[in-house]
């Protein structure tokens, strides 16, 4: 009841989310200037990543996708059998679903293509990039399992001092905000913010 598209176009589109990044990075008014952009992946959630996969590649949950000259559907169709050879092989069940690895690594491509496009717009160089997840698979609540233990990766040109290091340290998304204002603003600005957000010094 929460969809207005009838239930025969509701599927993932990875390829369409990331022409949508390569649009935004293209525009003339953001060119030379900061930006910020979210992109919430739908996977691994339902629908079943197979069966999107196998779906008109038009079908996205905003409506039909109009191909454009950059983006022709044989390329499409290409980058979603390179998905399915990714994830061949690999145990088809976890954590509940049936379709985890075919979503993981259709997410994945996803992720290539979101980075593909920042370098194309010529600022990968410098993009603070950040790939995480609001939680694991089950018990969300609290952080005494392993439902708080997700990926972040981060990507930032001069602010990792040993890159391709595994930060053991516990980290929280409230962590990711002060951080990035102190890189951008400095160091008042994130205590400002911190205090704001009471978080400790």
């Amino acid at each position: 009841e929460q969809h207005v598209l009838p239930s025969s176009m509701l599927y993932h589109n990875v390829e369409w989310m990331a022409d949508g990044v390569h649009k935004f990075l293209q525009l003339p008014r953001r060119r030379g200037r900061p930006f910020f952009l979210y992109v919430a992946w739908t996977l691994p959630h339902n629908p079943d990543a197979t069966s999107s996969l196998d779906a008109d590649p038009r079908f996205t949950p905003a409506g039909l996708w109009a191909l454009d000259a950059h983006v022709d559907r044989a390329a499409v169709t290409s980058a979603r059998r390179a998905v399915r050879e990714l994830a061949s092989g690999k145990a088809q069940a976890r954590l509940g679903h049936r379709h985890y690895p075919v979503a993981l690594a259709w997410m994945d491509s996803g992720v290539g293509m979101v980075i593909e496009a920042l370098r194309d717009a010529g600022v990968s160089n410098t993009t603070t990039t950040v790939f995480t997840s609001d939680h694991q698979s089950y018990d969300k609540r609290h952080c005494y399992t392993g439902g708080s233990r997700i990926p972040l990766i981060l990507a930032w040109a001069g602010g990792v001092t040993s890159p391709g290091a595994e930060l053991r340290k516990l980290v929280s998304h409230m962590d990711l905000l002060p951080t990035i204002v102190h890189a951008v603003a400095g160091p008042d600005a994130a205590a400002e913010l911190g205090k704001t957000m009471g978080l400790p010094g």
